[in-house]
This record gives C-alpha cells, structure tokens and sequence, in this order.
C-alpha cells in the first residue's frame, strides 16, 4: 500500500501571443508583488529567459535542496513555480491567481492560447526500503542475465506515460513514475498537463481547473493504479 502523496512541485504555465514587455512595467510588477505578503517575493532579475522574481525560503528537506517561489515573465508566457513547498494544491493556486492577475494588468496581456500545469508528488510503498527494486518487479523486469549484458545496475527505475485528452478531460497528460534518488524508500510521481484553447485574461475559473485537474488525475488515478498494481 502506498503512503499519501506529499506534493514537492507546483508549476503553472500560462502561454500566450510573444510579447515585449517595457522594463518599466516589469519594476512595477515587482514592486506590486512586494506590496502582496502571500507572494513574498525578494529578488528581481533579468536574463535571456525574461524576468524572475523570487523568493528563498530555506533549505529543503532532502539533501542540496532550496524551498523557493519564482514569478518568471517570458516575451510568451508567465510561469508560476513553487519548488519543495509546505503548501497545499489551494494554497498555490491562490498565489497562482494573485501573481497571475498582477502580470496580466501591468502587463497587458490580452489572453492565453494554452495552459500548463505540473505537480511533482513522493509517495513511499509500506515496508519497502528500495523502491527501485519494487518498480523493478512490477514494471520494468531487469534481470541479473540484463545485468550481466549491460556491465552494470541501473541507479533509477521508472516508466513514463502519456494519455490524450478525453471528453470529460480535454487535457493531455504526460507522467513520470520512477525510485527518487534523495530517498531509496520513496516513488517520484510527475503529471504535466497541457489544455491548449484560448483563455481570457481573467478566466482564472478556468486556469484553476487545470491545476486542479493535474493534481487530481495524479494523486486519484495514478496512485491508485500503482496500489493496485500487483
């Protein structure tokens, strides 16, 4: 039996028609976000990737990590990221909303072609202490003969996945399911969901569907597939 899922990544992806943002009106984004004490954000910096806005909030709690927030504004697209949050699917996408909504206004954005979303999640098999010899019996089968063939053992074991759109979820699905190299006992789970159509600005019942979506077909339905897996 699997554990809950503990989610470590959020991203929200909003694509749209390029853009030149005035760099003036990237400063008065910042200093709008400043304004805002849910988004926290500390730093302001321009690169050939666009604009980045981020705060650190410490160290993780797996080895050589950093819990961050990041606003990141592209000439195509605005990109929410919480890295190893201690927060809730609503708490991020109540920030998600709030970063969004100051983007579009200072920004003028006239809408959105395509939404992505992606939610990393751990969980950890009962009474497993190497996970990468439980997806090695259920989904992979390397045996000592494929060993000997290859000259060594694999240090990861996973599958990826990918499922089209349905009618009741119009959303393309693209997961990863492999052993997670900061802690032997834990699965890492990603689904990075794509719903391309246009979206307006302020449609952020729509943009909470897709985060939600996410989240939900990969801590209901690919959890309990792995459960359920014998």
């Amino acid at each position: 039996m699997l554990s809950d899922p503990r989610s470590i990544s959020y991203v929200l992806e909003c694509i749209h028609a390029p853009l030149r943002h005035d760099a003036q009106a990237l400063k008065r984004l910042y200093a709008k976000t400043i304004e805002e004490p849910i988004l926290g954000y500390s730093n302001f910096n321009t690169g050939p990737a666009g604009a980045q806005m981020t705060a650190v909030h410490g160290p993780a709690s797996f080895p050589n990590t950093t819990s961050h927030s990041m606003l990141v504004v592209a000439p195509d697209r605005v990109q929410i990221k919480e890295e190893w949050p201690s927060i809730s699917v609503d708490d991020f996408i109540n920030r998600g909303k709030l970063a969004l909504n100051l983007a579009v206004e200072e920004l003028k954005i006239p809408g959105f072609v395509a939404i992505q979303a992606m939610v990393r999640c751990l969980a950890s098999p009962q009474g497993v202490e190497d996970c990468r010899a439980w997806l090695n019996d259920r989904f992979v089968g390397i045996g000592q003969d494929d060993i000997n063939q290859l000259g060594r053992t694999p240090g990861l074991f996973g599958l990826r996945l990918a499922f089209p759109g349905t009618k009741e979820d119009p959303g393309l699905h693209n997961i990863r399911i492999e052993s997670f190299g900061g802690d032997n006992r834990s699965i890492f789970m990603e689904d990075s969901a794509v719903y391309s159509g246009q979206v307006a600005p302020n449609q952020f019942e729509r943009i909470e569907e897709v985060v939600r979506g996410s989240y939900g077909f990969l801590t209901g339905p690919v959890i309990n597939w792995l459960d359920r897996t014998p």
